[in-house]
């Protein structure tokens, strides 16, 4: 077989491969109206998109919010990561009675997790953090639950 050969067969196979998309975030809003924001890694330019993002969305959620940040792809936060985001919420407009479960890999360590979530203002409203998805989902649930039993009471 010839080099040129081999390096059209190689060319063909490469362009057949699926292409690896930029790390970025990915933002699902489930049937239970929780908000699911996933994110492939806490780099610069996955941060500002992120930043960008929110910035554009501000003051168009309702009450009650339900958020679920999904870090377990992302690895640790980056310190830009961790130097955005309390200055960043403190300028937004979050809905009163507003819940966030943030879902970090099990190999990160407890205190640094919960260090992590300390750097978050008072204002972004209830946090927790988990190492599982299905029980951040099932808090955040319970959560909405609760306020949809207040408000048939109030009825």
């Amino acid at each position: 077989m010839s080099v040129e050969t081999e390096s059209g067969t190689l060319r063909r196979i490469r362009n057949q491969l699926p292409r690896r998309q930029p790390p970025s975030f990915h933002i699902e809003r489930r049937p239970d109206g929780i908000i699911v924001v996933r994110f492939d890694d806490f780099s610069r330019s996955v941060v500002d998109q992120w930043v960008a993002h929110v910035k554009a969305s501000d003051g168009r959620l309702r009450s009650p919010l339900r958020m679920l940040y999904d870090f377990r792809e992302a690895g640790p936060p980056s310190a830009y990561a961790l130097s955005i985001a309390g200055p960043l919420m403190e300028q937004l407009t979050i809905p009163e009675d507003t819940c966030s479960a943030y879902v970090f890999a099990k190999r990160l360590d407890k205190h640094f997790t919960r260090s992590i979530l300390r750097c978050l203002p008072p204002k972004v409203g209830r946090i927790r953090a988990f190492s599982n998805f299905d029980s951040a989902i099932a808090w955040l649930r319970e959560s909405l639950a609760a306020v949809n039993r207040e408000e048939k009471k109030d009825e």
